[in-house]
């Protein structure tokens, strides 16, 4: 029926996922709603959020020593502005990274 309705071009994408949906458990409705290529799509645009991030705290910082000693490298920092660039931009690669590790 599905096969038959969407040759026909009577079902828009939308409604080809709610009547997948309407026919699949609810555990697995989620991964009717989210394809493959969006996930690799959001894999790399946290990447590359990730390493503009990293970039820029090394900029910031003047060294990558950020990597290991972690938020409190910022603390050294005399210039106002450069901190709250430098946490910025922690916060943006920190997210990043998280955000990754859950997706997997």
């Amino acid at each position: 029926m599905l096969i038959k309705r969407r040759r026909e071009g009577s079902l828009s994408r939308q409604q080809d996922l709610l009547f997948c949906s309407s026919f699949v458990p609810l555990a697995s409705v989620s991964f009717c709603a989210v394809s493959l290529a969006q996930i690799k799509n959001l894999q790399r645009r946290l990447n590359n959020l990730s390493i503009e991030a990293s970039k820029e705290l090394d900029k910031v910082c003047g060294n990558e020593l950020w990597k290991s000693i972690g938020f409190d490298a910022f603390d050294s920092l005399d210039d106002s502005e450069l901190r709250s660039r430098a946490n910025y931009y922690y916060g943006q690669w920190q997210t990043a990274r998280e955000l990754q590790e859950s997706i997997g």
